[in-house]
């Protein structure tokens, strides 16, 4: 019987030991601030070629003011002139075309610790039969969204994940 529970107890050892499963390996991250997102809302049939290359899709991360982009882009003067001290902050920024009529969105920052990356989610809402109705279906909006974070070294990896 002895033999019987020492047995019993070296495979639990055994099995609670190699369970990793319970490891936490996202962190959500403190956003420091969110910028509000500007959103324009574009027919394709009624929009030139040139003017759809004017509205690039990027996501920047920006460590000094230097790596602003220097086009000329819906709301980045309002960011350029916001004093951001970027001894103590990074700016996350996107600029994005999304299929339909985006109504609101929301932002989750994170670190991946098994992939040693930080990563920032993007969920865009879209309005309700947005981009299914035939009169919508050639709709899309270009979207700035911006954050402010804890300083970002310059050699973490980030990933921009967007849905909607």
């Amino acid at each position: 019987m002895k033999r019987l529970n020492l047995i019993f107890l070296f495979l639990c050892l055994i099995l609670f030991s190699c369970s990793h499963e319970s490891e936490m390996i996202y962190h959500t991250l403190p956003i420091e601030k969110e910028y509000e997102a500007l959103k324009y809302v574009f027919d394709r049939n009624e929009i030139s070629e040139e003017k759809l290359k004017e509205m690039p899709n990027l996501k920047l991360v920006i460590n000094s003011e230097s790596e602003f982009p220097q086009e000329d882009l819906i709301g980045l003067e309002e960011l350029k002139e916001s004093g951001i001290d970027f001894k103590k902050y990074t700016m996350l920024l996107v600029y994005y075309k999304i299929q339909g009529v985006v109504e609101g969105y929301s932002y989750n920052y994170a670190k991946d610790f098994e992939n040693d990356i930080v990563i920032l989610s993007i969920n865009y809402n879209l309005a309700p039969n947005s981009g299914e109705e035939a009169e919508s279906e050639d709709l899309f909006t270009y979207c700035r969204s911006a954050i402010l974070v804890s300083k970002i070294s310059e050699d973490t990896e980030v990933e921009f994940r967007l849905s909607y």
